[in-house]
């Protein structure tokens, strides 16, 4: 093990040709069914012999019967169903959450913008050596913008719980008040 590692020391090229030689092995492993779904679509379809050994009738079945999920009428349909259920009104405490959460969001927004240009003039004070303002930059600025960033994203992880916990809540209300209200058939059971 120890010549292998001399031996790349002494040859940067070969250690990164090998290097990228492993991350390609990598790579084409991980993405094993993506690459063997790319070749089926790439060849031809009309081949009356599977492409691959694993596609046998049952797998074609399954594709076959699932449906492409989409924004449809039958979307918007559900929708129309569930909104009212969800939130009741404009002054609930949904209608309440989903404000706050627009908030959080134009805020979150916000602070990418800011930090993808904060991101730039730190490395911009880097390439040019500048030490007092790389210490402006990336130290008292970076400190000073941590701490609305990390309570706008504990915020936007509460609001967006609190609101997934209430349209459940509401959901289960609903759906309880519905099941009570069937008549039971069997009687001395319900």
């Amino acid at each position: 093990m120890t010549n292998v590692l001399s031996t790349l020391s002494r040859r940067p090229k070969a250690a990164a040709f090998g290097v990228l030689v492993l991350a390609a092995i990598f790579v084409l492993n991980s993405n094993k069914a993506a690459l063997k779904q790319h070749l089926k679509e790439s060849l031809d379809v009309d081949a009356k012999e599977p492409l691959l050994p694993s596609q046998d009738s049952a797998s074609k079945r399954r594709e076959k019967k699932s449906k492409r999920v989409g924004v449809n009428a039958r979307f918007f349909k559900q929708m129309q169903l569930l909104l009212p259920i969800c939130i009741p009104g404009t002054f609930s405490k949904e209608a309440g959450l989903l404000t706050a959460l627009a908030a959080v969001l134009i805020a979150r927004t916000w602070l990418d913008i800011w930090f993808s240009g904060f991101n730039g003039a730190v490395v911009k004070a880097i390439v040019t050596r500048d030490r007092s303002k790389f210490i402006a930059k990336a130290i008292f600025e970076f400190g000073l913008m941590m701490w609305p960033m990390s309570i706008v994203n504990n915020c936007l992880k509460l609001t967006i719980s609190a609101l997934a916990l209430s349209f459940r809540t509401r959901l289960t209300k609903v759906s309880r008040s519905a099941a009570a209200s069937l008549v039971c058939p069997i009687p001395g059971i319900c």
